[in-house]
């Protein structure tokens, strides 16, 4: 095996709760996932599962909420997609999150919250358009590097709904979950998580005045599922206080890959010429590694361990699959391209620990 013959690091015009909840976590995964775009080969059943889900919904809502088809035929014409989503892809051996459980998982869910008579309904926006799958970008104050144009803050929101028990016309961001698991915790866990403050943020910013988020989920055992809701709610200090803390981080970001460019040019070139596998080093010095709980994610080592326990990592990750991350596709892994190509081994020169660590 041969490492990379060279580093082509490209900062995203884009960031969304993923690619910062990485960042958060650890800058080192960030670094070899977002910037370096590389991941274990195999794509995650939760991530082929999970949006396959989600694809269902939205075929099924809008089958239902714009085209008038009855509940029945809108689920049927969500199996259509499903099937050709989900193409041939095989599941872990044992795994719950089967082809036949998710469709399975989908009529559950309609069982649960009949669009009917669900209390959560779509809002129209732009005219008449429902607010199903609610796409957004917006500008923050910072600036990319390498452009110099505002970088995007982006996501993609399962639908923006009004409340109608009670009083009605209370509006909230609503969002799916599939699980394998559900706890009696569940629901305490999304009291701080950035992707709804996110929502709330976006439906603000086009005036529309979400007091919070709906969190909806299903757990989706062998043959069995369980739903849960949790509703939260943001005062509007929550949420300005949450947009600062974006910012700053990506500022963060955007200062940890300015370093990189400036250890790259004060690298001499013929060094990187002879030696191109220097360049791996150079481009993962400014990011930290966690050593602590972003090591660890729901009971399993995180699956750059190996990266980030070897001497040579670009010679583990010359064979990973290259990854494009697109915050705004319904598959954010669609333009993923084919894996590099590689070469070389490594001898590293005395000269670059002083650089690395002035």
């Amino acid at each position: 095996m041969s490492a990379e013959p060279q580093v082509n690091l490209t900062f995203p015009l884009s960031v969304d709760s993923t690619i910062l909840s990485s960042f958060t976590s650890c800058p080192r995964k960030f670094y070899y996932e977002f910037l370096l775009k590389r991941v274990p080969e195999g794509k995650s059943i939760d991530l082929h599962a999970g949006g396959c889900f989600a694809l269902g919904l939205e075929i099924a809502r809008n089958a239902f909420y714009v085209e008038n088809l009855t509940q029945d035929e809108a689920i049927a014409r969500a199996w259509v997609h499903m099937v050709k989503e989900w193409g041939e892809y095989t599941e872990p051996e044992d795994h719950p999150k089967s082809f036949l459980n998710m469709f399975g998982a989908l009529c559950h869910y309609f069982d649960t919250y009949p669009m009917e008579n669900d209390h959560f309904q779509p809002i129209t926006i732009a005219g008449n358009r429902k607010a199903i799958e609610f796409t957004f970008a917006i500008p923050t104050a910072v600036r990319h590097p390498d452009t110099g144009e505002p970088i995007l803050y982006s996501g993609r929101c399962d639908m923006v709904v009004e409340d109608r028990e009670g009083e009605g016309g209370v509006i909230f961001a609503l969002d799916d979950k599939t699980t394998k698991a559900m706890n009696a915790n569940w629901a305490d866990q999304w009291a701080m998580r950035g992707q709804f403050y996110g929502y709330v943020y976006a439906c603000r910013a086009q005036g529309i005045n979400a007091i919070g988020a709906v969190v909806r989920g299903i757990s989706i055992l062998k043959g069995s599922y369980k739903t849960a809701e949790a509703t939260i709610l943001f005062s509007d200090e929550q949420v300005e206080k949450w947009w600062l803390m974006i910012n700053t981080k990506i500022l963060r970001m955007v200062q940890a890959y300015s370093k990189y460019k400036e250890l790259l040019a004060c690298f001499e070139e013929e060094h990187l010429t002879q030696q191109p596998e220097l360049t791996h080093i150079v481009a993962a010095a400014p990011w930290e590694m966690s050593y602590g709980d972003g090591c660890m994610a729901y009971f399993r080592p995180c699956s750059f361990t190996p990266l980030c326990t070897s001497s040579e990592p670009w010679e583990i990750y010359s064979d990973w699959d290259n990854r494009v991350w697109d915050p705004l596709a319904k598959d954010p892994t669609g333009k993923s391209e084919d894996r590099f190509l590689a070469a070389g081994p490594l001898e590293l020169p005395d000269e670059l620990h002083a650089l690395l660590w002035r």
